[in-house]
């Protein structure tokens, strides 16, 4: 009983949702923000993945490994480190990072495919 009534002190009840106008107001405003700031991610990962796709063609033209061990290992320690200062959770920083990791060589090998499909195309051209 002493526990229940320790754990029932301990309970805060939050309302479902904002209920003055000028709460609303001000709930709306931040996630305008937020929104906002979402548009911006996304453009920015979209420059990311246009700088990794210049990345796969550079690679294929000089015979380089999509995977390069040495640069993930210093990309994930520096992110980890700059997140982490500003007050983001190591584990989201590495989760986000993998992400965008993955993603990056899934642009980095469809490049290259298409490197490789249109120097096979000039190639049969020439031979024509």
């Amino acid at each position: 009983p002493s526990s229940l009534k320790t754990l029932l002190d301990a309970l805060v009840i939050r309302k479902s949702s904002a209920e003055t106008v000028e709460e609303l107001s001000r709930l709306e405003d931040l996630r305008d923000q937020i929104d906002e700031l979402d548009a911006e991610i996304v453009n920015r990962l979209a420059d990311r993945m246009n700088v990794a796709r210049k990345i796969g063609r550079y690679k294929y033209h000089n015979n380089i490994a999509i995977l390069q061990p040495e640069r993930w290992n210093e990309i994930i320690l520096s992110r980890t480190t700059n997140g982490t200062a500003q007050e983001l959770t190591r584990e989201f920083v590495q989760k986000l990072y993998g992400i965008i990791h993955e993603e990056s060589i899934h642009q980095q090998t469809r490049q290259m495919n298409q490197e490789k499909e249109a120097a096979g195309r000039t190639l049969n051209e020439s031979a024509s």
